[in-house]
């Protein structure tokens, strides 16, 4: 029995998820593990890296279904690239621009054919995603991020 990929867009995700757990798994081993009692800094990074590596394998193998007529691949790839660019902008600006512009990236970035069709929802999105944010990292668990770091002298 053949296999053929049923569904391209979640194979896809699932093999860009498997192989960033896997490079995670593979940096964050550098750390000392520990255990599950005494946890090392590398333990829950670690495991968060083989949960997601683990969820891209999952997504991979359900989009291969047997088939009997191949379905055409359509590739949106503007999506994809704004979605990955929205990420790689908040990993570089939370630490110098502030956890509040590096959010506003990731909401105009991951949001960026709502923001021509309704861009009130995508400012609503991103007042709430800052406020929620600031209060429950900088505020509640005490992150050593700060909201505007450009603005302090």
């Amino acid at each position: 029995m053949a296999l053929r990929i049923q569904n391209p867009q979640r194979f896809a995700s699932g093999l860009i998820f498997l192989a960033i757990g896997a490079f995670a798994m593979g940096y964050g081993s550098r750390y000392r593990m520990g255990s599950a009692t005494n946890m090392g800094p590398g333990y829950f990074p670690f495991v968060v890296a083989s949960v997601v590596a683990l969820l891209g394998l999952a997504s991979a193998v359900t989009s291969l279904r047997p088939a009997h007529m191949p379905k055409p691949v359509v590739w949106h790839i503007v999506p994809l690239v704004c979605v990955l660019a929205g990420i790689v902008a908040f990993g570089l600006l939370v630490e110098h621009a502030g956890l509040v512009l590096a959010i506003a990236a990731v909401v105009v970035l991951g949001c960026y054919q709502r923001l021509v069709s309704r861009p009130w929802e995508v400012l609503a999105i991103g007042i709430i995603l800052v406020v929620v944010s600031v209060v429950l990292f900088i505020h509640g668990l005490g992150m050593p991020w700060q909201a505007f770091p450009l603005w302090q002298s």
